[in-house]
């Protein structure tokens, strides 16, 4: 059934669903969105999750057109992981200065974002931590594994475009459902717990700032 309606249909429901689940686990980009909403800077945060959602597209395309060999033995994956935690070090760094400068005031009345960039670099952000993830490309790689020996399909040229589509529809089906979530709760949640929200949120960027500089040193 290569080819026909049934086989595209397919493509793009196992797009749809591996995307939402690949910006699933709690991570630097879920933490940044949760941290987002709460400090009510919605742009900032639209252009940020483009950024993630456009890379995630990416390794999904050479996850299929086979790319990624290109990719996995490329000597600027360590420098730009390295660099991705430095990042991820200074979001905790600013996080927490911010979070000095809204202590006693309404959590909800900052219109800051956590960093002072501007879209573009808010997207660029998105890029990078978002890029500097070799488990995203390892992810992929499975997925297309799996869809080439489990569910009989073989990739073609317009297989391959509309799974990609599927992997954006999936990524912001992900995005939506998280932040339709996280401001319901902000409606039920008292300003202290919110405060506490942003400090744990703040040491997980530290946290994993750590961890991607030490994989780096390491890899």
């Amino acid at each position: 059934m290569e080819g026909d309606a049934f086989s595209l249909v397919t493509f793009l429901l196992a797009g749809l669903l591996s995307g939402f689940c690949s910006s699933a686990p709690l991570g630097p980009i879920n933490l940044w969105l949760i941290e987002a909403i709460i400090a009510d800077t919605v742009k900032s945060l639209k252009w940020f999750l483009l950024g993630v959602i456009l890379v995630d597209m990416a390794f999904a395309s050479m996850a299929v057109w086979g790319y990624y060999k290109y990719v996995a033995g490329s000597s600027y994956l360590q420098p730009l992981e390295i660099g991705a935690g430095i990042f991820l070090l200074m979001l905790g760094v600013f996080s927490f200065a911010k979070l000095k400068k809204d202590t006693g005031q309404d959590l909800g009345a900052s219109k800051k974002s956590p960093l002072p960039l501007g879209g573009f670099k808010h997207f660029m952000l998105g890029m990078t931590i978002c890029g500097s993830n070799p488990g995203f490309l390892m992810f992929w790689l499975f997925v297309v594994n799996f869809i080439n020996t489990s569910l009989d399909l073989t990739f073609t040229l317009l297989g391959n475009l509309i799974f990609v589509l599927g992997v954006g529809l999936g990524d912001g089906l992900w995005f939506s459902f998280l932040a339709r979530l996280v401001k319901k709760g902000l409606n039920l949640a008292k300003p202290k717990i919110l405060l506490g929200i942003r400090y744990a949120i703040a040491f997980a960027f530290l946290g994993f700032g750590v961890v991607t500089i030490w994989h780096g040193l390491m890899a």
